[in-house]
């Protein structure tokens, strides 16, 4: 069996933003709980991921710091599920995260123009 290693995008295109918001809304609407918990959950899983090996490139500055500053927490979330654009560390964590629980569709984010509309 071998090692899939997961990292995030460098960059993130409209498209797969677009796709990567439709997953983490339908993630989180089955998920019990507030934004909180469902950000504690998508951190837990990333954790797991850097502890198996399999996540590399991610910056742990994107989900803690010493002064509270870091980019994904509850306010930023909830402006990227309302629909406003975010900073690059969170759709980079939502991506790991993806990539991490849910690989096929994924997968599919960078099908840009090899998908019909």
């Amino acid at each position: 069996m071998t090692t899939q290693f997961v990292w995030p995008e460098e960059k993130y295109s409209s498209f797969y933003k677009g796709q990567l918001s439709l997953c983490i809304l339908d993630d989180i609407s089955a998920f019990s709980g507030g934004v909180h918990k469902y950000t504690d959950h998508v951190v837990r899983e990333i954790l797991k991921g850097m502890r198996r090996g399999i996540v590399k490139d991610f910056e742990m500055s994107w989900v803690e710091s010493p002064n509270l500053d870091q980019p994904f927490n509850g306010r930023n979330i909830r402006n990227l599920l309302a629909g406003k654009d975010s900073q690059h560390a969170i759709w980079a964590v939502f991506d790991i995260y993806m990539k991490l629980t849910q690989p096929i569709l994924a997968w599919g984010f960078s099908l840009e123009g090899h998908l019909g509309r």
